[in-house]
């Protein structure tokens, strides 16, 4: 949440014996994938064992990406990872994946009991290099467990997606390329499933997949680590199917619950970040589409806090438009904001906006 997190296990637990230590041998799972250098498709079984860590040093973000920058020279695995993991994706791409990069932000909250707590919106660097290959190595673990899972007939919480409904060619082309783009073929995307056998998932352009990256914080990804390493050691599963059906039922409604208050609390401090702005702050965005024409209501999102916002459009701004705002009023107790367009001038791409949160 904006104003810490709330650990599945107990603090002392999940960031001592549960995590990785610089300069210590941690007790681990690993997973293998090998990529073909030509294709990136996975060219043989992938591997899963109980492992040892000898975690060398830790690097942020940041750190990672200026070590890609320099060249493999500097950092000769690190730049092999990020070839494959490149590699990779392409593959996935290939056979039907679909990714949508948008401006992401974290809220963070300091002094949260004051009466006057700050906000903080930590926008994410989309072409960071470390953070795409990350990324990549979570999906290829997912995949490599689903297709172990797969191949063992392992009762597993299993995510999928069916193939999605695309609009037909000339509807996109009447859409400008970019966000706005984007924004249209995200809307077309159907809810995942859950199953305790291997069921496709489309976005991802794979035929299994199971989140296994965060047993620490994700119920779900703890069970699957259950029934891996039952499997590893020769053991009975740890869960038959109806019992992995019945707890991964109940993980998946609790992380819904999660999911909404996450949201309405960041709802809550965007609203507070407004409120606490100069009466003639201004920001920038981009209009990324309609939701009503008829109301003039449509959404932008927001550079500087890099957040998507209900708007009122009262120009005539077509979609991809650079907008500037101003903000009339921000009412924390119903989480409110009204946002006004200032110079409305369409040779400058501006546009006059009125928004609510």
């Amino acid at each position: 949440l904006a104003a810490g997190n709330v650990p599945m296990f107990p603090f002392c637990v999940a960031a001592g014996p549960f995590s990785l230590h610089q300069g210590k041998v941690c007790r681990a799972m690993s997973f293998g994938v090998e990529v073909c250098s030509s294709t990136g498709s996975p060219a043989g079984p992938p591997v899963v064992a109980a492992s040892l860590v000898n975690a060398a040093y830790s690097l942020t973000y940041d750190e990672a990406d200026e070590l890609l920058h320099l060249g493999a020279e500097y950092e000769p695995e690190l730049a092999l990872l990020s070839n494959v993991t490149q590699k990779y994706k392409e593959w996935r791409i290939q056979q039907g994946a679909l990714e949508f990069k948008f401006p992401e932000s974290n809220i963070k909250v300091k002094n949260v009991r004051s009466k006057f707590p700050e906000v903080e919106f930590q926008v994410l660097n989309e072409e960071s290099q470390s953070r795409s290959m990350v990324a990549e190595c979570m999906i290829a673990a997912g995949g490599a467990a689903g297709s172990i899972g797969q191949t063992h007939a392992l009762f597993l919480p299993f995510r999928g997606q069916p193939t999605p409904q695309l609009p037909a060619e000339e509807v996109m082309q009447g859409i400008p390329e970019g966000l706005p783009r984007l924004m249209r073929l995200r809307s077309c995307m159907t809810p995942s499933t859950t199953s305790t056998t291997a069921i496709p998932h489309a976005s991802l352009g794979l035929q299994a997949y199971v989140q296994v990256t965060s047993p620490i914080r994700r119920y779900t990804d703890m069970l699957a680590h259950y029934q891996l390493k039952a499997h590893l050691h020769g053991r009975p599963s740890a869960f038959d199917q109806d019992e992995m059906k019945y707890l991964s039922q109940r993980a998946l409604a609790g992380a819904k619950e999660v999911t909404q208050i996450q949201r309405e609390t960041e709802r809550y401090w965007t609203t507070h970040y407004f409120a606490q702005q100069p009466k003639d702050a201004e920001w920038d965005g981009i209009f990324l589409k309609w939701i009503n024409e008829d109301t003039r209501t449509g959404v932008v999102l927001f550079h500087e806090i890099a957040r998507e916002m209900l708007v009122k459009m009262i120009s005539n701004a077509p979609l991809g438009t650079q907008v500037r705002v101003r903000c009339l009023s921000a009412d924390i107790a119903t989480s409110f904001v009204r946002l006004v367009e200032i110079r409305g001038d369409p040779l400058s791409n501006s546009t006059f906006i009125s928004s609510r949160l």
